[in-house]
């Protein structure tokens, strides 16, 4: 799907929900309308959502159930227990596509204790979506889709969709519980829950789905400073090549000068991390709603409000900053920016209000999320762009020597010679595919039965042994301490091999007389707060190059495309890391006075 269908797309579904629950503070009566909404968009046969008990949180009960999921509505699973305790346990999501994917459930996670609720008639399980939903690091219950309606399974589109849904409605039921609690102790007039529930809405509805980042920060503030009637806002943002600086990506108001300050020949203002009040919010995470010269005086004492930009800021403005409301963006616990909306214009009220405030801190989490969603996007497009031109220029050399054996053949006729490079050649191009589509491929890892790590490396190392010539050794050193543990054999050898033929390659290419290749393995005690298995690939050839434009850093080896040989996709290495990473381990280069060293770390999982 094109990025701007997936904007328009992702825009509709948040604003066919946000209509949809609008003004309902009833709690049941919302998730009976978000889960029907939620069902239609996603194309599903049943969604159900649970949440944790009011008086045991420890307990999640379903609290509503659409399509087949009405049958197990009031429900109750422990937290940590089967797949939805589980969600709500690690804050991680599930996507199962098929019961193959299922089966392999079944012993850990995958209960079926309302199997016959659940299922009636001739209705079977296929497929699953299921995400935590989570609000500054607390877990408020678990929503799930299942069942495909057209057969196929959810899409990585479906998904993306369904996190900001998710994210959406936790934000409304979060907001529900609040205004639950606050209508126990004081009445608030209906006239106030609908303006909070309109400003919501708006900004929702306009900036949600929008993917380009520079068009989504302009919305922002223009949407949030005519929600909160103020005469400024403006929107810093952690510097991607400066982490200690956070700097002015968005302003508007009388804040517009801050993008570009004079003295600064152009930059955007900025601040360091735990410098001054901007700073120090992006440094403490602290919220600030300053209402009167009071305030500001405190801050002032305290050496956190220093009028940095006063000059260019308020210049012909008029009033300095009377009141403000100023709020970190995090990502879980990481604050990466900063919102502020400063002087409430006059006619509207002489500062922001209590209530403007809890909205501001609602919008500041969504805002939060639709910044990330366009920053990962733009990631992800940049990668591709250079994927495919990495791709396309490591084929076109293919062509080209086509093109040259074309010439020889015409020019010479040697038939024999003609062969040969058409042979290599094609056999070039058949492993640039091949590479290709290794990588690409979405991994899926068998970690049905207990495995010995240590006989794996040896059957490795005696097949490749056989190929090498005398002028490559290969040894091992393996630590018996490790017992057997779960990790898929087949992919974790494909990874080791991997290792060793790099190696191989490395020490004929420094002309070594004799080369030597050397792989260890070691017992980690604790690693991550469990044991784990250390695996090293050793050798002493001419080891890792470094970047060109320093000499203190290695070149980013497990990068796609990036390769010291010649004949190389460079997406071995980078294979061998998704691969790593798939088992929840790690791998790094290890510096070496003498050749490469590879480190592999995985965890010991025994059930």
């Amino acid at each position: 799907m094109k990025r701007e269908e997936q904007s328009t797309k992702i825009t509709n579904v948040l604003a066919d929900l946000t209509n949809a629950v609008a003004d309902k503070f009833d709690l049941q009566e919302l998730l009976n309308q978000t889960l029907t909404t939620t069902m239609t968009i996603l194309e599903a046969e049943a969604c159900s959502i649970f949440l944790k008990k009011e008086d045991n949180p420890n307990i999640l009960i379903c609290k509503e159930g659409i399509g087949y999921a009405e049958n197990i509505k009031g429900a109750t699973c422990k937290i940590g227990e089967g797949v939805t305790g589980t969600i709500a346990s690690t804050g991680k999501y599930k996507k199962i596509d098929n019961r193959e994917e299922l089966n392999r459930y079944r012993l850990s996670l995958w209960k079926e204790e309302y199997r016959n609720k659940h299922w009636k008639g001739e209705k079977e399980f296929r497929n699953l979506l299921a995400l935590p939903l989570i609000l500054e690091n607390e877990t408020l219950g678990v929503i799930k889709v299942e069942n495909k309606t057209n057969g196929n399974s959810f899409s990585d589109d479906n998904l993306i969709t369904f996190r900001i849904i998710a994210t959406v409605i936790t934000l409304i039921i979060h907001k529900t519980l609040l205004q639950k609690q606050k209508e126990q102790q004081v009445q608030i007039s209906q006239e106030q829950k609908e303006r909070q529930t309109q400003a919501v809405r708006e900004v929702v509805s306009d900036i949600a789905g929008e993917l380009d980042l520079t068009k989504l920060l302009n919305k922002i503030t223009n949407t949030v400073m005519e929600n909160f009637h103020a005469e400024v806002i403006s929107i810093f943002l952690k510097s991607d090549d400066k982490p200690d600086i956070i700097e002015c990506v968005a302003a508007a108001g009388y804040a517009k000068s801050l993008l570009s300050i004079s003295r600064l020949e152009g930059e955007p203002a900025f601040y360091e991390i735990g410098k001054g009040f901007t700073g120090t919010i992006a440094k403490t995470g602290e919220e600030f709603n300053m209402r009167n010269k009071e305030q500001f005086d405190e801050l002032t004492e305290r050496k956190i409000w220093k009028k940095q930009y006063n000059e260019e800021q308020f210049s012909g403005a008029g009033d300095l900053c009377r009141n403000i409301m100023a709020l970190p963006l995090r990502r879980k616990d990481d604050i990466f920016g900063v919102i502020k909306v400063e002087n409430k214009i006059k006619k509207y009220g002489k500062y922001f209000s209590y209530d403007d405030f809890e909205t501001f801190k609602t919008i500041a989490n969504i805002v939060s999320l639709v910044i990330e969603n366009a920053k990962l996007s733009q990631k992800i497009a940049d990668q591709l762009t250079e994927v495919t031109l990495m791709a396309s220029h490591k084929i076109n050399n293919q062509v080209t020597s086509y093109v040259g054996i074309k010439r020889l053949l015409q020019r010479e006729g040697k038939t024999q010679k003609v062969i040969d490079r058409l042979d290599e050649t094609t056999q070039n191009l058949s492993k640039i595919i091949q590479d290709l589509n290794y990588f690409a491929k979405p991994i899926a890892l068998d970690l049905d039965t207990n495995n010995n790590i240590n006989k794996v490396i040896r059957d490795v190392v005696e097949v490749l042994d056989k190929g090498f010539t005398d002028l490559i050794r290969v040894s091992h050193n393996l630590d018996k301490n490790i017992p057997k543990c779960r990790f898929d054999v087949a992919r974790f050898s494909e990874s080791i091999t991997q290792l060793i033929n790099n190696a191989s390659k490395a020490i004929d290419s420094s002309n070594n007389k004799i080369g030597n290749i050397l792989i260890s393995t070691e017992l980690i005690e604790n690693w991550n707060n469990s044991p784990a298995i250390e695996v090293k690939v050793s050798d002493d050839g001419p080891g890792i190059p470094n970047k060109e434009d320093n000499k203190n850093e290695y070149i980013d080896i497990f990068k796609p495309y990036i390769t010291t040989d010649p004949q190389g996709t460079g997406l071995g290495l980078a294979t061998v890391k998704k691969l790593i990473e798939a088992h929840c381990g790690e791998i790094e280069n290890v510096p070496q006075n003498e050749g490469a060293c590879f480190k592999i770390i995985i965890p010991i999982i025994k059930s």
